[in-house]
């Protein structure tokens, strides 16, 4: 009689396998991507053209002090592809007094 744990074993790697692989852009309906000064030079052209991105966050400022300092050229290069974009404003220490992000709107 074959080994009834082995089947199943088969079975459930059969069904799981799928689920392990690496997912892509065409894997989501709606999907997007998020840059700040760690992606300093992106062809924005190949990105669009390939990846087909819904929207695109590019992070401003990191708390009250820190600018990123790649924000203005990704917004102007996604911009000039009419790409949906966010901009979001990261703030990560509970000192700060309220309604100090806003002076960044």
């Amino acid at each position: 009689m074959p080994n009834v744990r082995y089947y199943i074993f088969l079975l459930g790697m059969l069904f799981l396998a799928p689920a392990c692989r690496e997912k892509t852009a065409s894997d989501f309906e709606i999907w997007g991507l998020d840059v700040s000064r760690h992606q300093q030079n992106v062809n924005w052209e190949k990105v669009i053209e390939s990846e087909k991105p819904y929207f695109v966050l590019i992070k401003a400022t990191e708390g009250t002090l820190i600018v990123d300092p790649t924000y203005e050229q990704h917004r102007k290069r996604t911009r000039k592809r009419q790409v949906s974009r966010g901009e979001p404003i990261i703030f990560r220490t509970p000192h700060l007094r309220q309604g100090a992000g806003a002076e960044f709107y």
